[in-house]
This record gives structure tokens, sequence and C-alpha cells, in this order.
């Protein structure tokens, strides 16, 4: 946990606020759940099956004009926006763990080829492990991009964070190898990447019921029963009648995830800087 000690001697967050925890599925993985969030097999890491969440912002694959126009009513996308203190947190990573091992067949360039050592072996992907807490995943934010602003990024850039440019990488052998891999990978060295893959994955174990750890859900217009099974939860919904393009309603839903985090005070102003 190489990139842990180097974050954690930077102990100002300049008191960033603590962002959700984002699970991906579709319709047809919503009524397969059972309103459970569950543990599934994973060749990756199947010591654990975890389950997987992204940290902080609702994050969709975009997809070919033949495959978006393919959607249908089981397979429009759903996010679920969870409270980050209703799950405990197993292992967190930077980065796209599948991505990082060359698993999703949208990984443009394979990661493992770029996060070498000098002498060209892979970098352990556990010297990436950010911990179990929520506090160092803030530290991470700080130090590599200072605001929860950045790291959300901004329609114009594709939602990819904006990494700072003024990281001092002071750390000795094999921890400047990590930070300075790692700062190289987010200021966008690999620019055909998906940029989910630039977002902190957080993994977790267990059974949880939606009702009870589910603050808002994102989901296609006219899914009432949907609605319905979550009293507890605010409901985001979006169009599908109007033909767009897979940018289009990524967008529309990522647009409005932020304005909700605005209205509850947790995200500040969208400039960046």
């Amino acid at each position: 946990m190489l990139l842990v000690d180097y974050i954690n001697k930077n102990l100002n967050t300049n008191n960033l606020d603590k962002l959700c925890f984002v699970h991906n599925l579709t319709l047809s993985d919503y009524e397969n759940a059972q309103n459970k969030l569950t543990q599934k097999p994973c060749n990756i890491f199947p010591n654990i099956n975890p389950i997987y969440l992204y940290y902080g912002k609702p994050l969709f694959n975009p997809c070919k004009k033949e495959e978006f126009d393919k959607l249908n009513s089981i397979t429009w996308p759903m996010c679920l926006i969870i409270d980050a203190k209703s799950i405990p947190i197993e292992k967190s990573y930077p980065f796209d763990t599948g991505a990082y091992h060359g698993e999703p067949k949208w990984v443009g360039d394979d990661m493992t080829r770029f996060f070498k050592d000098d002498d060209g072996n892979p970098i352990p992907v556990c010297e990436f492990e950010l911990g179990t807490e929520l506090d160092t995943i803030c530290r991470y934010i700080y130090t590599f991009f200072e605001n929860n602003n950045n790291y959300f990024g901004s329609a114009d850039n594709k939602w990819a964070p904006k990494c700072r440019d003024d990281i001092a990488i002071c750390g000795e052998g094999k921890e400047e190898l990590v930070v300075s891999k790692l700062y190289d990978f987010l200021r966008g060295t690999l620019k055909k990447l998906d940029n989910r893959c630039k977002v902190v994955e957080i993994q977790a174990v267990g059974e949880y019921n939606f009702s009870k750890v589910v603050k808002i859900f994102i989901l296609p217009a006219n899914n009432d029963d949907i609605i319905k099974s979550m009293p507890n939860a605010t409901p985001i919904t979006y169009s599908t009648a109007t033909p767009r393009t897979s940018e289009d309603f990524i967008n529309e839903i990522t647009e409005r995830f932020r304005s909700h985090l605005e209205d509850i005070e947790i995200m500040p102003a969208k400039s960046l800087g």
C-alpha cells in the first residue's frame, strides 16, 4: 500500500465533504437483484467476490450507435446512489481494477502494460490500494485533484477528472514509482481509456437491502413500480423517448445528479480549479 503511505503525508483534506457510493446496473439487473446488493463471483478478487461501487459520481459506459439503438425496456441503465456511511469499505483503489487487469472489452489500452516497474514487471495492484477509510479517500482526492469539483469533472471534458498540475513527487524508490505512474495516468497518458478508469473504486462485502442504503436512484421514466419499491429514496428519471446519442443521456444523467448534490450543498459551484 505504497500509495497510502504517500497520501497520508498530506493530512490536510481541505475540509472536503465526503461523497456517496454509486452502483451501476440495468433494469434487468435490478429485477434480478430482488431489492438487495449482494456479492457475485469475481475472477479478479475471488477471495472476497466483492460488490463493486464507484465513489462520488454516476458512471455509464458510452456505447456505439448500433449498441445504443438496441437498448430496450430491460437494458436501459440505472444507478443507485448510496450513503457512504451505510456500507463498510472492504478495499478501495484509485482506478477500475478490472481495467487495471485488462478485463473489460471497452478498455482501449491495457493498463497493465503501463503500470510496470523499471524491469518491465507489473506493479502489484495492492500497492495502489487506498484502504478502508473515507478520510483516506478524501486525502487522495485532495492530493491529486485538490477538490471534489475537479474530481467530478465536467461535461466539456466528458466528465474526466481534472488532475492537479503541481504535485511534488517526493517519495523514494518504489513509492516514487507508484505515485509517478499514477500521476501520469491521471493526467491522461492513456487517452484511449474510458474515464471511469480514473474514478475511485469501492469494494464491499455482505448483503444490503436497497431500501436501507439507497438515497437517490437514476432510472428511465415510466418505471413507477421501481419508484414505489424505494419510498425513502429520491428518484431522478430520464427520458428514452427522444432519439439521442449515448453521450447525450450520459450528460443529462450526470448533470442532474450533480445538480442534486449542489441542492443539498455537498457539491459547490461547477467551475473547476
